[in-house]
């Protein structure tokens, strides 16, 4: 898969640069309960890794400047100046789309689908990219605390494997 790195927010994160290095996660006032929820995992499993709290902003546009994660479906997407599949071919049922925007200070990883299953599908899929956990295990769940934060640039849409 795409494991060349992780993104340069999460990087000076780790490397300790600025306290306020920390990504936030961004969702609209209008999303929903998945939605939320899907933010909040995120949330959850960074601070897991970071060992600092990612904020969670309800924000209609994210502002300039920001690094982070961009959260929600079509509807609820927090404006990013860029449109719904970003370029990729959009994913159906509950897929989704991982994509990376960088602009000049302005660093974001915008997890997208077509569904709110879709959105959460999606946070479970970048935590697996960026090696922070793997879902994959017989146990169910192995989160990896150290050297789980390699730089990955993401630009794919995908649907969630079926597991029989």
């Amino acid at each position: 898969m795409l494991r060349a790195g992780f993104f340069c927010c999460v990087a000076m994160a780790v490397s300790g640069v600025a306290a306020a290095a920390v990504p936030d996660v961004y969702i609209t006032p209008r999303a929903g309960s998945l939605e939320r929820q899907a933010a909040l995992e995120l949330q959850r499993y960074l601070y897991a890794v970071l060992h600092d709290l990612p904020r969670v902003e309800v924000v209609e546009n994210v502002p300039q400047g920001s690094f982070g994660f961009v959260v929600g479906t079509p509807e609820n997407l927090p404006g990013t100046g860029l449109a719904y599949p970003f370029g990729l071919d959009a994913p159906s049922g509950d897929g989704y789309v991982l994509r990376t925007i960088s602009e000049g200070r302005r660093s974001l990883v915008v997890v997208a689908g077509p569904t709110p299953k879709g959105v959460l599908n999606g946070v479970y899929g970048l935590l697996e990219e960026m090696g922070c956990v793997s879902f994959r295990t017989a146990g169910g769940l192995a989160l990896s605390r150290t050297g789980s934060l390699r730089g990955i640039a993401v630009d794919m849409n995908r649907m969630p494997d079926v597991v029989p």
